[in-house]
């Protein structure tokens, strides 16, 4: 191996990645949208989730569906989980004082000592006094959302008929808060770049010192001809296209100039996986509709193998995370030269 080069043992492999506050934020979005959707539960990553809908008889379960998102997000034991939300909270506070015990941090102190819940950060989890009494360990069983930005917040409460809703809290809420933990580290990835390109292409981009870094729509491709002569249709071949400002339909880009063959690191977050797949065309256009409806919507374009290997469902499009490995170009050649010699 050549000094200076990167590493690409496979081009499709799973890596463990250490969860953070946007796994959370996914499943409650994946949850609410099933809520939205009229579903009556929905299953992610295993935990299944089945108080979308009201009912009279399911009993107040915050604490559940709380322990369920990290859960879902983590695949591991949600820290500090007991038989109520308030006795949750009772042992976060422990582990806070412990050193970060388990990473929890106490983020947002009590209302009496000047907490809001708007003082939270997305991901972030809030507590709250209650009655009535908790059978098993007899505290007030008090209450437990997810905090979401924009005064919403993930919950199972009356408010919504014994249901999922992200309502915000309400006034006699915030009289009983308890305060906000953090379980999971939040991830900044910089900042977005000059809306004339997110807006545009609707691409969330992020600035990096080398690689680009972006968030956006992902859709398949078939075609057997491509820019670089590598047929798409290509049976197990994981490769994808990216706009690179190679057209006149792709000018604006924030891809543009990217090399044939640069590999893409692609990670999907509803399935946990992840591909390196290597650039073998150009494009989706900026009039891709990628299934919303919305001009510019489609980021990236994948071969059938590539969603397949993502653990997408065929037919569906979805968001997808992808970085663009600088100075791939050359690993990402011989990887595709050496599939197609095999095959």
């Amino acid at each position: 191996m050549r000094a200076g080069r990167r590493c690409l043992a496979l081009i499709y492999m799973e890596v463990e990645r250490l969860p953070d506050h946007r796994d959370l934020l996914r499943v409650c979005g994946a949850v609410l949208d099933a809520a939205h959707a009229g579903k009556a539960r929905v299953t992610i990553n295993n935990v299944v989730f089945d108080d979308l809908r009201w009912d009279a008889r399911a009993g107040g379960r915050c604490q559940e569906n709380a322990r369920k998102v990290y859960e879902a997000a983590t695949g591991r034991p949600m820290p500090g989980k007991a038989c109520c939300a308030y006795r949750t909270n009772l042992n976060l506070y422990a582990l806070h004082n412990a050193g970060n015990a388990q990473g929890v941090v106490e983020v947002v102190p009590n209302v009496e000592a000047g907490g809001q819940p708007e003082q939270a950060l997305p991901g972030d989890y809030l507590y709250f006094r209650g009655t009535p009494r908790c059978s098993t360990c007899g505290v007030g069983v008090g209450h437990v959302g997810i905090w979401m930005g924009d005064g919403r917040m993930f919950q199972h409460t009356s408010r919504a008929g014994l249901a999922i809703t992200d309502a915000g809290p309400t006034w006699s809420q915030r009289r009983r808060f308890c305060g906000a933990y953090r379980l999971l580290p939040r991830v900044e990835e910089g900042q977005p770049l000059p809306a004339a390109y997110t807006g545009r292409w609707r691409i969330e981009v992020l600035s990096d010192l080398t690689d680009i870094v972006a968030r956006g729509r992902g859709t398949t491709w078939t075609d057997h001809r491509t820019r670089t002569g590598v047929p798409a249709d290509t049976p197990g071949l994981i490769a994808c296209s990216l706009p690179r400002g190679y057209c006149s339909v792709t000018e604006g880009s924030p891809f543009e100039g990217v090399p044939d063959f640069t590999v893409v690191k692609i990670y999907y977050a509803k399935t946990g996986k992840l591909v390196y797949a290597p650039v073998i065309d150009e494009g989706p256009s900026w009039e891709a509709m990628a299934g919303t409806g919305k001009p510019g919507s489609a980021m990236i374009d994948l071969t059938p193998a590539a969603w397949e290997a993502l653990g997408g469902q065929p037919n569906t499009n979805d968001t997808l995370d992808i970085r663009v490995l600088k100075g791939s170009h050359e690993l990402g050649h011989d990887a595709v030269r050496n599939l197609l010699a095999r095959s």
